[in-house]
């Protein structure tokens, strides 16, 4: 982990964002840290979402705890990873 000033991440941001993808920076402000950068290089858009997501983390804390198990379909559609498919209609006879 690198610690970091506002002011020199501000000065050399690109540098900072190479660094990223190898270690995590801590930016401070007035010496107290303010912010966390992680680098996300080669992740797509939907495991940085999901990585970000604190619901997701709180859910899978208490689930780790609770022994029933929730199948599989019915935990896609809680987070919204799947969007329910219109009823077909039957054709006329």
């Amino acid at each position: 982990m690198k610690v970091t000033g506002a002011r020199r991440l501000r000065d050399d941001l690109s540098g900072f964002m190479e660094k990223a993808q190898r270690t995590e920076i801590v930016v401070t402000k007035r010496g107290a840290p303010s912010v966390l950068i992680v680098g996300v290089e080669g992740l797509d858009w939907d495991d940085i979402q999901l990585g970000a997501d604190d619901a997701l983390w709180e859910e899978l804390e208490r689930r780790r705890h609770d022994p029933r198990p929730v199948p599989f379909e019915q935990a896609l559609h809680r987070w919204g990873l799947v969007e329910k498919r219109p009823r077909r209609r039957r054709a006329p006879r």
